[in-house]
């Protein structure tokens, strides 16, 4: 998975649970950064964030199957019962810009979900997703989710803004309270150019790691157009220390105190299979 090109897409939320067979469950709050060391720990959290906006993702996807279900347009309330108990209720708005689903212990293939999510069409580059107290469980595990969400797209370039609560737990691991809060994402993607900016603050608290820490894109994250999962250029500051991106090394600053490695091998001390590790 690339660490570096922070892909709201592709990251799963899988990646902030813990692969290790360490029994550190009480790691205490370690956002305090004073050695070069501390901030490469703290650099774990660019992964535990982009992890929120694809579990979005994933509850947007599901809940969109479950709409086209029960969609009919000339309807402006209509409800179904669901498989094995419960159902779904779809309000949409007059304009037809606004559709809501709500959950109400629907049971489907050994499956629970409680909720509502919201879709609201702005305009037409701009839309929003309102998750409210959004539970669910399943064999994989389970959630909870109270998000806002919107995203806009002009010119190739999408904005992200989101602010809200995640919890997840599975057989990978365990978050409670991502909370995030006034966190935007900023990313072009085309054949000439790729780059990406992540700006706000997050708070977490899981089985490996807890804390609070605060983003600021100096200089916009460039991707290389190479096979390597390097960022060409780019400066990220991540409560106090500053990461600055020159392919293939990255330098890491805290006060007067400077390393410079290799990009590859910032991810390779913090897979997440080390989360867990000192």
């Amino acid at each position: 998975m690339n660490f570096f090109k922070l892909s709201l897409i592709t990251i799963s939320l899988l990646l902030v649970g813990c692969g290790s067979s360490s029994n550190k469950s009480d790691t205490p709050n370690n956002t305090k950064v004073t050695t070069v060391k501390d901030a490469q720990k703290n650099f774990k959290a660019v992964t535990a964030f982009a992890s929120m906006p694809s579990s979005i993702a994933k509850v947007n996807q599901f809940n969109t199957l479950q709409l086209q279900k029960v969609f009919n347009k000339t309807q402006k309330k209509q409800q179904r019962s669901c498989k094995n108990g419960g159902d779904i209720t779809v309000l949409i708005s007059e304009d037809k810009k606004t559709t809501e689903m709500t959950f109400n212990n629907c049971k489907m293939d050994n499956a629970s979900y409680d909720g509502s999510m919201k879709l609201i069409q702005m305009n037409k580059n701009d839309s929003k997703i309102e998750i409210t107290k959004y539970t669910y469980s399943n064999a994989q595990g389970s959630g909870y989710m109270n998000i806002s969400m919107e995203e806009k797209t002009v010119n190739n370039i999408s904005t992200m803004s989101i602010n809200g609560v995640v919890n997840q737990k599975n057989s990978s691991g365990e978050i409670n309270n991502m909370s995030v809060t006034n966190m935007k994402f900023v990313e072009k993607e085309t054949s000439a150019e790729s780059w990406s900016t992540i700006d706000g603050s997050m708070s977490i608290e899981s089985k490996c790691f807890t804390g609070t820490y605060s983003f600021q894109t100096i200089e916009k994250l460039i991707e290389t157009k190479d096979e390597t999962d390097n960022l060409k250029s780019g400066i990220l500051k991540l409560n106090g220390a500053t990461y600055t991106f020159n392919n293939p090394n990255v330098t890491i600053k805290i006060g007067s105190k400077i390393e410079t490695i290799l990009q590859s091998e910032l991810e390779k001390r913090f897979e997440i299979k080390t989360v867990c590790d000192e």
